[in-house]
């Protein structure tokens, strides 16, 4: 294994769980010996995440070719968009792997494009309820895999987080900080997030943290009007482009103001903005849905609450908020779920076998 070279093509470098992801997984593998890169098509503002990884940008197939035969690799993982697949040369001595993060229209086309693709070694999905859809829709016998995340050692209980980030922002005293966290978008649901704080706001004392990036969203404006609508000018903060590395510092002020995560998507892949809360001692309220229920288990590390409920999300909020007890509880849970089932010895190992399997 020690000598296994791996490249990973992604679309582009943007900030996003995809690339974080990907970064801690080339980390990890790097520390037992694998070698991996990355090609992104494009280049964009996620390229510090790779600050110290062996990474390029080939914005055109021609180049990406030429990439490939300046150099052997042993596998080649599609990420998402198999755009590049046709640029590979016919008879290139490598497994092809296709890896799936999420579900949508463009993920379900490939996988259709994907019956008559002969170079195809295996199929990597992020959680167990992609694998059926892909069986769904592929008919062909190709090995399908599932595989999760780890997550990066820098996310844990913060003691100081002003050595991490001097300028953390902090609530004011003896207000609960209800955070948002990722793109203001359809899928993430972030209506149903701010009518859930509204009622929160009545009976408790809260702070609205939305933390996203003010540059990728078409939809700020609309968060901001929704905001006065609801009357929450006055408790809202809105947090943009946060630097990876001060997300810890940030999870601890959650923390010690008695707050929790509220996650209202639609759907998610095997969300980082719930397993990095989690390994940061925060409470999480999610809604039960496939990839964020395959991390949760109800009141052990988190609670879930029915997408069409969110009445349910509303006083699970209030437990939360009002419970040390229940806080303590579902932090002990989450410590134990990410150092169980999302450590990087485990990760890594069913990630050599999936190899060693195609």
């Amino acid at each position: 294994m020690s000598l296994i070279r791996i490249l990973y093509i992604v679309h582009q470098a943007n900030i996003g769980g995809l690339q974080t992801t990907l970064r801690t997984r080339m980390q990890v593998l790097r520390e037992q010996g694998i070698q991996s890169e990355v090609i992104f098509m494009k280049g964009g503002p996620g390229e510090y995440l790779f600050k110290g990884l062996p990474y390029s940008i080939a914005e055109t197939g021609e180049i990406f070719k030429y990439k490939l035969l300046q150099r052997k690799y042993d596998y080649l993982s599609f990420i998402y968009s198999l755009a590049y697949l046709q640029w590979v040369p016919p008879g290139y001595p490598a497994k092809l792997i296709y890896e799936l993060r999420g579900w949508n229209i463009k993920i379900e086309k490939w996988i259709e494009s994907l019956e008559h693709e002969k170079q195809l070694h295996g199929i990597i999905c992020i959680a167990s309820y992609l694998e059926g859809l892909v069986r769904q829709r592929l008919k062909r016998e190709v090995p399908i895999f599932v595989d999760g995340n780890t997550v990066h050692r820098m996310f844990r209980p913060l003691r100081h987080p002003s050595d991490v980030w001097e300028d953390c922002p902090q609530p004011r005293s003896g207000h609960h900080i209800i955070a948002y966290i990722g793109r203001l978008e359809q899928s993430k649901n972030w209506r149903q997030f701010l009518d859930i704080c509204a009622k929160v706001a009545i009976l408790e004392p809260i702070e609205i943290w939305i933390v996203c990036n003010r540059k990728d969203t078409r939809e700020m404006q609309l968060l901001v009007d929704r905001v006065a609508e609801l009357g929450l000018k006055d408790n809202t903060r809105i947090i943009s482009e946060v630097p990876n590395g001060w997300m810890p510092a940030l999870y601890a002020a959650v923390r010690r103001s008695g707050g929790l995560l509220l996650s209202t998507s639609l759907r998610e892949g095997l969300g980082n903005h719930i397993l990095e809360p989690l390994a940061c001692d925060v409470p999480v309220v999610s809604t039960n849905v496939p990839g964020k229920n395959e991390i949760i288990r109800h009141r052990y590390n988190g609670m879930l609450y029915p997408l069409e409920a969110p009445g349910k999300a509303v006083r699970y909020v209030l437990e939360v908020l009002r419970s040390h007890e229940l806080r303590r509880k579902l932090r002990r849970g989450g410590q134990r779920t990410i150092h169980t089932e999302f450590n990087k010895v485990r990760y890594v190992a069913r990630y050599k076998k999936i190899l060693a399997s195609l």
